[in-house]
Parts: structure tokens; sequence; C-alpha cells
């Protein structure tokens, strides 16, 4: 990673507009609609060099960026007993995101680092009277970006993949919270494209953590 101290500061103008209903202390939903206005928006490149060089990543400053789109999140809850001491949840967000960065010669392309789409859903159990808490965590987005390729250089960019976490907590007291995670489920690939071919392509390999929380 190289710097670059010709880089000149964002300016932002956003705008949304959002409605809200609340059902309860627990349930909801919200749909918004956003729209920013970025002049010399700072957007991560390709070094165009070759050997391990072309690998090296710097910063430069489009010429103006539009970002627009649609965001939905709610949440439900479903009592399991009548002093709703147990129940299920379900929690839900996703956008639909429209980007366009303006380049010189009046050509156009999607913002480096916005994604098409980002989706997340949340299924989780909640057991108040024994303390435990166990939630289930989906997350997508569509392709995105992440290096934008220069002087001819197709664009690197991420592909769709779906994550999913898994999350327990057990309340052993006010103080006291027993906690494990565990991460990347599915172990999917993670793969990067530049021109329709296969750039990188990983993965991780399934996470798992586990600790004690004391607050004192």
């Amino acid at each position: 990673m190289r710097g670059n101290p010709n880089l000149r500061v964002s300016e932002v103008t956003n705008l949304d507009l959002r409605w809200e209903k609340y059902f309860n202390a627990q349930e909801s939903i919200s749909v918004a609609l956003f729209h920013k206005d970025m002049n010399d928006p700072i957007e991560r490149v390709v070094q165009p060099a070759s050997g391990t060089a072309g690998n090296s990543r710097t910063f430069q400053n489009a010429d103006s960026a539009t970002v627009k789109g649609i965001e939905i999140d709610a949440r439900k809850d479903f009592a399991l007993n009548d002093a709703f001491t147990r129940s299920l949840f379900f929690a839900f967000n996703a956008s639909v995101i429209d980007s366009e960065v303006t380049l010189l010669g009046g050509d156009s392309r999607a913002l480096q680092g916005a994604p098409e789409y980002s989706a997340n859903l949340i299924l989780g159990y909640d057991d108040i009277n024994s303390g435990q808490e166990l939630t289930l965590l989906f997350n997508q987005n569509g392709e995105t970006i992440v290096d934008v390729g220069v002087s001819g250089q197709p664009d690197i960019i991420e592909q769709p993949r779906l994550d999913v976490d898994l999350n327990y907590k057990f309340f052993i007291s006010e103080s006291l919270t027993f906690r494990v995670k565990i991460e990347s489920l599915l172990n999917p690939d993670i793969e990067f494209t530049q021109g329709g071919r296969t750039f990188q392509k990983y993965n991780t390999g399934q996470r798992f953590q586990a600790g004690v929380d004391w607050s004192f």
C-alpha cells in the first residue's frame, strides 16, 4: 500500500428520506431512500507496474460520483410462552445500491467499494430465564469493485458469497457472560476477478472463538 500526497479532500452531500413504524419495543420496520453527491471521491487503485510491484495499491481522486438506493430494515419477534421470556426473533436488513463515477472523457462505472446490493438476515432465540441467547447470521453482498484498474487495466471485482456465522451467549450473572462464536460456517470461496478471469481465490476456513466477558 502506497500513499498519495496529492489527494484532495472529498466533499459529500447526503440526502435521506426515511419512514419508520414501531409496533412495540422490539418490533419495527423502516424504509429509507438515500442519495449522495460526491466531489473528488477517493478510490483505491492498482499500481500500474509489473511483477510484485503490480500487486501494490494506492489511492486517487475520481472526478465525481453519485450513490443512490433504497434500504429496508425490519424485526419481528415470536413469543414461545405467555410471559414472553422465551422467544424467536427475525431481523432483516437489505439495500439496493446504484453508484456511478464520472471519469475523464465522459465514461462511467460503479464506485469502488460500493456493492450492487447488501443483505443481512438474523435468526435468533432468546431465553431470559436461563440467560441464553443463540443467533444465526447470514450476509451477502453483490459484486463490488475493490480496486480500480488504471492505464487500461480492468477493475478487480469481489464476487458475491454467502457468509454464515453462529453466536451463542450465556449470561452467567449480571457481570459475567460466556460467549462462543463460529465464523464462516459454510467456508465459502472468496474470489476476486479481473476482466472476467479469476485474479485471486481462497477460503479462510471456519474460525472458532470462545471467551468470558467480565464487567466490573
